[in-house]
């Protein structure tokens, strides 16, 4: 079932999951950039798919800043 969005703002827990969330695919990318025992072999791959999951999570938390600018307003 798919979620609806309303106006209702968020509670300060979900907010931080959130965050948590982008923080952490933040550092999966910089862990399979980095690591040589994550993908091994793979080469630009690994540094495109570690690059990848990094901008995701700016997306993510700029998304969520944006909209909590606009809730304040």
């Amino acid at each position: 079932m798919p979620q609806r969005f309303n106006n209702e703002q968020k509670s300060p827990q979900r907010r931080f999951l959130l965050i948590l969330r982008a923080a952490l695919f933040f550092a999966a990318g910089i862990t399979v950039i980095l690591w040589d025992k994550v993908l091994p072999g793979y080469g630009y791959k690994k540094t495109l798919f570690g690059v990848l999951l990094m901008i995701y999570a700016i997306v993510r938390l700029v998304l969520l800043l944006k909209k909590e600018k606009v809730d304040e307003e």
